[in-house]
């Protein structure tokens, strides 16, 4: 059984913001690490190139819409045990918002 140990987050396609003035600044969190995934104005299609080890046990990826004034919006959770090492896209839509995030999770053996 093999488990996650790395993303690679390529693209980011933004369809609309949740935001309906100014733009959405997304982050995403796998567990304690928390990173900015960039800001964006929709539409716009963009690569983003990140790249981030996972922590043992770390499962998942929240993708949230940071606000500074406002509460913070989770727009999503993706998991990160499905479909190992191979190009995933996953569309993401909550609210007002619809992103659709293009990734590798790179596996270890357990």
């Amino acid at each position: 059984m093999a488990h996650p140990a790395f993303l690679q987050l390529t693209t980011v396609v933004c369809n609309s913001t949740e935001d309906l003035i100014g733009s959405d600044d997304i982050v995403g969190m796998m567990g304690a690490d928390r990173f900015t995934i960039g800001r964006f104005s929709g539409p716009e299609r963009r690569d983003v190139n990140i790249a981030r080890p996972i922590v043992a046990g770390v499962t998942s990826l929240r993708i949230i819409e940071s606000d500074l004034i406002d509460p913070n919006d989770e727009l999503g959770i993706i998991d990160l045990t499905q479909d190992l090492d191979q190009n995933r896209s996953v569309r993401i839509q909550s609210g007002k918002a619809d992103y659709e995030l293009q990734f590798v999770v790179q596996s270890e053996p357990d």
